[in-house]
Formats: C-alpha cells, sequence, structure tokens
C-alpha cells in the first residue's frame, strides 16, 4: 500500500489552491486547533490470527491532516513489553491520516496503547486497549502418524484433523521463522 494516497476531495482542494490550514480542517471556527484525536477499532478476540502470526493494527486520527506525526504503540504482549514504532501515514479516502504496524498474535492477551507526537512537540495518547484469547490454543507440534487399522470415515476424519494440525504447525514455523530472520536483521545492523 503507497503511504500517499489521496482522495477526489483532497485533489480537488490541492487543484483549486491549496489545502485549508490545519484549524480550518480541524472544524474550529475560532481559530484554535481542537486536539487530535485517535481513533482505532480493536480486533476481536476470535479475529486474531494464530499465535505468533502477524497482527496489523491500523488508527486514525482525527482533527488534522497531517501525516508526519510520529506514531508509536506501546504493547504488553503475553507478558513482553515493546515500542513499535508505525510506518509513514496516508491520507484514507476520507482524507484521515491513517498508520499501520504489524506485531505478532498474542498466545494469550495483547494490551496496547497507540502514542502520537506531533511536529510540535505535542503528545496525545489513545485509551489502552486489550484483547484476551477466550481459550488458549494448542501449540503442541501434530503427531500425523495414523493407525493403518482404521478404515472408513473414521480413517478419513483422522486425516482431516492431522492436516489441519499440520497447517497450524506451518503457521507457527512461519511465525518462528520470520522473528528469526527480523533478529538476524537486528544483529546485522549493529
Amino acid at each position: 500500500m503507497s503511504p500517499f494516497r489521496f482522495s477526489v476531495a483532497a485533489a480537488a482542494a490541492l487543484l483549486i489552491g491549496g489545502v485549508c490550514p490545519r484549524s480550518a480542517a480541524a472544524g474550529d471556527v475560532n481559530g484554535e486547533a481542537k486536539p487530535i484525536a485517535v481513533k482505532h477499532i480493536a480486533p476481536r478476540p476470535q479475529d486474531l490470527p494464530a499465535p505468533g502470526g502477524r497482527l496489523k493494527l491500523s488508527l486514525q486520527l482525527g482533527n488534522t491532516r497531517e501525516i508526519t506525526q510520529n506514531v508509536t504503540a506501546l504493547i504488553n504482549l503475553d507478558g513482553r513489553l515493546m515500542n513499535i514504532a508505525a510506518g509513514e501515514g496516508y491520507l484514507n479516502e476520507y482524507d484521515s491520516p491513517t498508520f499501520e504496524l504489524e506485531t505478532s498474535s498474542p498466545a494469550a492477551e495483547i494490551a496496547y496503547q497507540f502514542v502520537v507526537r506531533s511536529s510540535d512537540g505535542s503528545m496525545t495518547s489513545s485509551k489502552r486497549y486489550v484483547v484476551t484469547r477466550r481459550c488458549l490454543p494448542t501449540v503442541d507440534l501434530t503427531n500425523a502418524v495414523i493407525p493403518k487399522e482404521m478404515q472408513g470415515n473414521e480413517r478419513l476424519r483422522t486425516l482431516v484433523e492431522a492436516t489441519k494440525s499440520l497447517e497450524r504447525d506451518l503457521v507457527y514455523y512461519d511465525a518462528a521463522l520470520r522473528s528469526v530472520s527480523e533478529l538476524k536483521e537486528l544483529l546485522d545492523d549493529e
């Protein structure tokens, strides 16, 4: 996704002769800028990817059109604290600055809060979001041995279950490989 996306309204404003000042863009008639609003919809527990899979979080800012904000997320992922910077922002189809970041999906719970640092030095934070899985997924590796004495539907059912378990294992291995690659890149940079 390109970091620079413009809507028809933004393109028309540029063609007509400029962009509104921040206070007018924020909708304030007294010339004073309203505080930046952080808008985010937390994922539902049932929508979380498998543990270790990639979880994409996005947020929109209200009362501003600046995409140069420094946006970070303070994350507690299964008891591990992290500070992850969002990528460059872009204007979405409603001309709201939008920022995205990726983290690993939790095994049990993720709690996070966004912090926005503006170019003028002011800071805004979102409310704290907590997403807890309703039940812990099984992370044991699959035993794909199927007894030869099984026949018919019972054998087919067992094969389907083993296939689903192997697919889950593949997701775990992919997540682990991605994490090792990211760590290797960090170590190579130092």
